[in-house]
Parts: C-alpha cells; sequence; structure tokens
C-alpha cells in the first residue's frame, strides 16, 4: 500500500475505498488502508464531495505587468529575431517604459512568458 506524502493531494479512488473500509473498521484502520491520515480522513468524511469536486481552478492571483507591452511590441519583436534573450527584452522595456518597468522585478516572468512562446 502506497503512504501519501504531506501535500499530495487525495485521488477520488482513495476516498471511495476509504469509505467502503470505514463501514468495517475504525477511522485510523480505514484510512491506513486507503493510505491517508487520519486528519485527512476526518476532513472527508465530514464533505460529501469527492476530492476532484472540491478543488477549484486557480486563476492568476496577481494582474499581468506584461499585458500592455506583451502583444503589441514584445512577441513582433520576438517574431523578427526569436533569439532574443527575456533579459534584452527585459532591458528594452526598462529603457522604453521606465514608468511601468523601473527596476527587474517582472524579468522571471518575462523569462517565462519568452520561455512558453
Amino acid at each position: 500500500m502506497e503512504v501519501r506524502l504531506p501535500g499530495k493531494p487525495i485521488t477520488d479512488q482513495q476516498k471511495a475505498l476509504y469509505m467502503r473500509e470505514r463501514k468495517h473498521h475504525n477511522q485510523a484502520v480505514a484510512a491506513a488502508r486507503a493510505g491517508m491520515s487520519e486528519r485527512t480522513a476526518r476532513r472527508h468524511e465530514k464533505d460529501p464531495r469527492k476530492p476532484s469536486e472540491r478543488q477549484a481552478a486557480r486563476g492568476r492571483t496577481v494582474p499581468d505587468p506584461l499585458a500592455g507591452v506583451w502583444e503589441s511590441e514584445l512577441v513582433p519583436m520576438l517574431k523578427r529575431d526569436p533569439s532574443l534573450k527575456p533579459v534584452t527584452l527585459m532591458h528594452y522595456l526598462m529603457r522604453n517604459h521606465p514608468e511601468s518597468f523601473p527596476d527587474q522585478e517582472v524579468r522571471r516572468t518575462l523569462e517565462r512568458r519568452v520561455r512558453d512562446w
């Protein structure tokens, strides 16, 4: 039986197994057989929903700092020269938009965006 590590989500199958085992065993035994902690088992007993139904989709937590320049300025530059490095683009933004990009705080975001592009 696989032992779940802290932070790993419980699957629908694990919850179903736990609920079947719970009919015949106490909470500690049923939780161990399902591969979850007793604390997790208590939490799942209180909530009848499947784990897949409980997880809300997570969107952006902060506004996109590159929204105003990505499509209009940076994508055309990357189309012209795909070998441009994110650092070069960051220096371009700091030089041409000093009010929006006074320092390199969005450099990592820019690196991810270029990588995904």
